[in-house]
Order: C-alpha cells, then structure tokens, then sequence
C-alpha cells in the first residue's frame, strides 16, 4: 500500500507541474447587410466563401506580423497560439488562443478577431468598394476570460489514481508469485 500511495503522490505531481494551458475564444461574424436586405439565394454561399477566405488569414503572415506587433509579442509565437475553425451551418469564424497565460489567451483572441475585422474592411476600402456593397466581419463574442486547459485537479487525481492501483496490482501480484511453491 505504501508503494501504491508513493506512486500515486508522484504520478499526481508529475501532472502538477506540467505547465499550464488556457484557452480564450472570440467569434466573428460574417454579414453584408444590403445583400441580406435583397433576399438573393446566392447570398449564404456568397458569406460563406467570405468566411472560408478569412478564417484562415489569421494564420498568415499577412496578419500575424501586424498583429505581433500591435500585441507585443513574435509572429512565431501568435501561429504557435492561434486557430480559427468555421462552425458548419453558421457564418460564424471562431479564433482561439491556446498559451500559458489566461490574460495572454483572452488578449490574442480577441485582439486577432478585432485585426480580422479591419483587415477586411481595409481591404475592401482599398480595393474601392462602395461602403453600401461592403460585407462586414464584426465580432459578435468577445473573450472575456480563459479556461484553464491543463494541469486541473481532475487530472491529476486521474493520474494519481491510476498509478495507485497499478502499482498495487503489481505488487499484489509479486507478492502472490513469491509465495507460490515451484511444482
């Protein structure tokens, strides 16, 4: 028991230390309101090839490197830290920040979806579209806190659990095949 209990404490201090991991999502939202207003039939697929170009700009260096810099932080960093996913049968593009830090998860997610935003409307400004033709990516969900990913107490009493019974089956069993006699 002493050695399943051993093993236990280790297993739950090794998922202790692990560093931590939070993460932190923002959605934007694809809409052009003059063509909603129509009524076109083309007008889901046309918001939804939107969203298919943009969600992933966000890992480009044509928005990472501004964005870096406007976070203080390196390129590298942000591509390590950021995703974006399109939720099907939505016109929604979620950006999530994974890193060590909520204030920095929170931060990046919602500071890419704000870059995302502009730099849709930058480029459409400088491409000359009129303002009334102009879809809009406006973030809809802010982040407003992280969720702490890794190590949890769920986890580590898992692990710790685990450990414990697998060293005292094993030394149950040592125990057992000591004491048998040999045939």
């Amino acid at each position: 028991m002493i050695l399943g209990g051993i093993a236990a404490a280790v297993a739950a201090a090794i998922v202790a230390s692990r560093p931590p991991v939070y993460t932190a999502s923002a959605a934007v939202a694809v809409d052009q309101p003059r063509l909603v207003a129509t009524g076109s039939d083309l007008q889901v697929d046309k918001l939804s090839r939107i969203r298919a170009k943009y969600g992933p700009l966000v890992d480009t260096d044509t928005i990472l490197g501004p964005l870096a810099a406007q976070l203080g932080t390196s390129s590298d960093y942000l591509r390590a830290s950021l995703t974006t996913v399109s939720p099907l049968n939505s016109l929604l593009i979620v950006v999530t920040a994974r890193t060590g830090k909520a204030g920095d998860s929170r931060r990046f997610a919602n500071g890419a979806a704000e870059y995302l935003s502009t730099f849709a409307d930058d480029e459409q400004r400088s491409n000359g579209i009129p303002a009334d033709q102009r879809f809009i990516l406006s973030v809809v969900d802010r982040a407003k806190g992280a969720q702490k990913l890794r190590p949890t107490r769920k986890r580590e009493t898992a692990a710790a659990a685990i450990a414990g019974v697998v060293v005292l089956v094993g030394a149950y069993a040592a125990v057992q095949l000591a004491r048998r006699e040999p045939h």
